[in-house]
């Protein structure tokens, strides 16, 4: 008679699946964290893209200045600063001088809330790299002044940067960094 031996364990085969398994479900959850961070820099650029669209867009239709201005803490009128990462505004400007002022019959379009970090703490920082606080459309679709903006959109998490310029005609296209 032949005695059967109940197995009390793992064999050597068994944990060495086991540990594989482990190691691919660790390193796709790694690069799934870069993957989200990265989609999450692109939303908030195209958000960008979408409120530059929109002046450009209603300067046109109105035949009048629409201005994008860094928003400050109440979103209900223009700050100076070139950190854009706690909102901004799009509004009528009727006098064209960049800042929001009701007495004047400014209306504001749209205001865009802060930017999101993905957590409590928020870790993007948008900011202009020629120091502008706000962008004028004339009735034209170009930026006032002829002087173009680069927006640069930078995260903890995401080893390059996103570069936004807006030329002189006012559209805004992806920065040359950005090919990677």
């Amino acid at each position: 008679m032949v005695k059967i031996h109940k197995s009390q364990g793992f064999t050597l085969v068994e944990l060495m699946i086991v540990i594989v398994i482990i190691a691919v479900m660790v390193a796709m959850s790694v690069n799934l964290a870069s993957l989200v961070n990265k989609n999450r820099l692109t939303a908030q650029i195209n958000t960008l893209i979408g409120s530059i669209n929109l002046a450009r867009s209603e300067a046109i239709k109105r035949a009048a200045p629409i201005t994008m201005c860094r928003s400050n803490d109440d979103s209900d009128g223009c700050a100076i600063g070139e950190r854009w990462d706690y909102g901004w505004l799009v509004f009528s400007d009727s006098d064209g001088d960049g800042s929001f002022e009701i007495a004047d019959g400014d209306e504001i379009l749209r205001a865009f809330a802060p930017l999101s970090g993905g957590d409590e703490t928020v870790r993007n920082t948008l900011i202009t790299t020629n120091g502008a606080s706000n962008m004028i459309y004339m009735a034209n679709g170009r930026l006032s002044n002829n002087i173009g903006r680069t927006f640069t959109l930078t995260d903890d998490d995401v080893p390059h940067p996103k570069t936004l310029v807006v030329g002189p005609s006012g559209r805004p296209r992806m920065g040359d960094n950005d090919k990677q």
